[in-house]
């Protein structure tokens, strides 16, 4: 019998295909919202963190001056961060981003102490993301709260006279607290000017301001004022208004306040009601608080609008007599501040401390206000109350602007 032989041939089954690589695109990076500029469609909040700032404040003291004080008590530097400050918990409230400010009044003694403290403004406010900021009402404690902290953590340098001699005098402190988005930067503060224009202080009621933003291109067509007027009887013969204006950068006026009233109050009225008819001829920015005079005769106006104002500066250069300059030399300059009246004659001097040396302060102040400067006049051309600041360089032997 033959034999029957069976070859079995296996087949392999088919490989299966790989599965195909799902690529998982990386998430978008995270874009933090910003404070300013334009705004990422999606954007991430950073979280509210609390922080306290201590400086002087730009109030004046309620109380009175001394006569013959050249250089006011001022805050030491200090680096600590304040973080173990008590923060007032109603700031806390809610997600918006909110500030308060406790104006303090306080007295320095000669030997640099806090003779006394006591708050004359409480001032808060709430930022939502959107809408206009709120003012808020602050908690009567916060002036307490401020008056422990600033006793416990700063400490001050005394008031000198002008023979350098420590003395007791009253100094305005602020004490802010600002619940932030810290990521949420803002542009860099303009450094102080070297060159100003005032009594070196912030006054919201002077006339002219001195601080307002101005295109060199811009021309304002003078609108018919006496459209504007009612009734005209009675007017007074001549009397000026002083409005400051808001101006688009499409040209239009937006805003008018009156900032000094004439004797009549219809001529108030009409002054601004012709102004937001305006239309700036040609334009590229906007315009803020731009000063406006409109002398009235009757009912006839004419209308001035202020332009940059004329800085005071150095007649002469001011030269230390090599007598004067100590044998020992300060580590830095000091800076004096002198203010001047319409005429560029100097009448007191403020030494902002920067030698950390009394006598040298009093003797900077002396020799500074025996130098000769240029007055300063103001946006309409008029002679104004300005002031300098001057860096005393006692190695060079010489009094100069900052930046020369």
């Amino acid at each position: 019998m033959g034999s029957i032989v069976f070859t079995l041939v296996l087949a392999a089954a088919p490989a299966k295909a790989p599965p195909p690589v799902v690529v998982v695109p990386p998430p978008p990076p995270v874009q933090v919202c910003q404070a300013w500029g334009p705004r990422p469609p999606a954007c991430v909040e950073p979280p509210l963190r609390d922080m306290i700032t201590v400086y002087r404040s730009w109030r004046e003291p309620q109380a009175a001056r001394p006569k013959d004080m050249i250089r006011e008590p001022y805050l030491l530097e200090q680096r600590d961060s304040m973080s173990n400050a008590s923060f007032p918990a109603w700031l806390r409230s809610g997600d918006a981003r909110r500030t308060a400010t406790a104006t303090l009044d306080l007295v320095v003694a000669a030997d640099g102490a806090i003779k006394s403290c006591r708050a004359f403004e409480l001032e808060a406010y709430e930022y939502p993301a959107q809408g206009k900021s709120t003012k808020l009402t602050p908690d009567p404690s916060l002036g307490d709260q401020a008056c422990a902290l600033v006793a416990g953590n700063r400490k001050f340098r005394p008031a000198i006279d002008s023979e350098g001699r420590p003395i007791e005098a009253p100094v305005a402190i602020a004490v802010h607290y600002k619940r932030e988005r810290y990521e949420m930067l803002a542009p860099p503060a303009p450094p102080p000017p070297s060159r100003f224009l005032g009594n070196g202080r912030y006054d919201e009621n002077a006339w002219p301001p001195r601080y307002y933003s101005t295109d060199g291109t811009l021309r304002l067509p003078v609108p018919q004022f006496k459209d504007f007027l009612g009734e005209a009887k009675n007017l007074p013969k001549k009397t000026m208004v002083g409005a400051v204006l808001q101006v688009a950068n499409t040209g239009q006026v937006t805003k008018c306040e009156v900032r000094r009233k004439s004797d009549d109050q219809r001529l108030d009225d009409a002054t601004c009601a012709a102004l937001l008819t305006v239309r700036a001829t040609t334009t590229r920015f906007g315009t803020y608080g731009l000063p406006v005079e409109v002398t009235w005769q009757g009912s006839k106006a004419k209308m001035a609008v202020a332009g940059p104002h004329v800085l005071p500066g150095l007649a002469s250069p001011i030269v230390i007599p090599p007598d004067q300059i100590p044998a020992q030399l300060p580590k830095w300059p000091s800076r004096v501040r002198i203010l001047l009246d319409g005429k560029g004659q100097p009448q007191s001097c403020t030494a902002l401390g920067y030698a950390e040396n009394d006598a040298l302060d009093a003797a900077a102040c002396k020799i500074a206000r025996q130098g000769r400067f240029t007055g300063a006049k103001d946006g309409f051309g008029r002679p104004a109350v300005s002031g300098v600041d001057l860096w005393v360089d006692w190695k060079r032997g010489s009094l100069t602007l900052p930046g020369y």
